[in-house]
């Protein structure tokens, strides 16, 4: 998936060598757990390379829980189960946790505490039967119980887990940096941005990928920009309602990100500053 995910060229992927692209097909899902894995490897990979000595390593991407994961060292505790999860998270809203609670047979000092449900119930279900029936009550099936097992039992273990942190913990975070131009100018990028994909062959893509048996994959079916595109392909939608469309789910996902960067307090910069404060950190470094 090259054009909807804004993939580095391999001119760009010459001048900076990129990790961890192209290493997973769409149909296989991907967690944080992994990132933090993957990451770990790299960083062993680079560390035994001695024409890696004094080379900067830059982590770069949109999804902040990632970057944190990486730079705060998070305990990040049990995989979710997620069908299960997206159930009981609308049951607690709408329910109530002390309904919930009791429709799941849970005994808890505090069944009026939603994230302690929610909790209690996820452990409960590391013993099959009850896992089970946990599944049952919240009203989904035998299959849905199955699905989320298998994608747990990709996660990583927890031997495996924990050296890849302590991996992480032997290198130390310079700055987090956050390149932001403003919100118009933001805005104007994403319309570029956008009408380039679609103009430099995105349904061609989506075509290309149904053609390899990846059109029912969620990344594909839903993805941003990709679901337009089928729209295209599939006559549902003309080519310039689609890239307006996109534009909207683009700026949505855009302030959603930006909201969760300020909540972490990191900060923000225009390219003029970012390169300013760069040239700044790198002459403190060599003090």
């Amino acid at each position: 998936m090259d054009i909807g995910t804004g993939k580095a060229s391999a001119a760009e992927q010459q001048v900076a060598p990129h990790r961890l692209l192209d290493i997973l097909d769409p149909p296989h899902s991907f967690s944080v757990y992994q990132y933090v894995i993957r990451a770990a490897q790299v960083l062993q990979e680079l560390e035994a390379d001695p024409q890696n000595a004094g080379r900067e390593i830059w982590f770069i991407g949109g999804t902040g829980l990632y970057l944190r994961a990486v730079m705060a060292d998070l305990e990040l505790g049990l995989a979710p189960r997620t069908r299960l999860r997206t159930v009981l998270q609308d049951r607690l809203k709408y329910m109530g946790a002390r309904v919930v609670s009791e429709s799941l047979g849970l005994e808890l000092k505090e069944p009026d505490n939603p994230a302690r449900v929610q909790r209690a119930a996820e452990q409960a279900c590391a013993d099959p039967a009850t896992a089970l029936k946990i599944y049952l009550r919240c009203g989904l099936t035998h299959a849905d119980y199955e699905a989320d097992e298998a994608e747990m039992s990709s996660e990583p273990g927890e031997e495996l887990w924990e050296s890849s942190r302590a991996v992480l913990r032997r290198w130390s975070c310079r700055g987090c940096y956050v390149l932001d131009p403003g919100r118009d100018e933001l805005l104007r990028n994403i319309e570029m941005r956008v009408s380039a994909m679609f103009a430099h062959g995105l349904a061609d893509e989506v075509r290309r990928l149904r053609g390899m048996g990846y059109g029912e994959c969620s990344v594909v079916s839903d993805g941003i920009g990709y679901r337009e595109a089928a729209a295209v392909l599939d006559n549902r939608a003309a080519a310039q309602d689609a890239i307006q469309q996109t534009i909207v789910r683009t700026r949505q996902y855009a302030k959603r990100q930006r909201t969760y960067f300020r909540g972490q307090q990191w900060q923000f910069y225009t390219a003029a500053q970012l390169d300013a404060q760069l040239n700044a950190d790198i002459r403190q470094a060599a003090d």
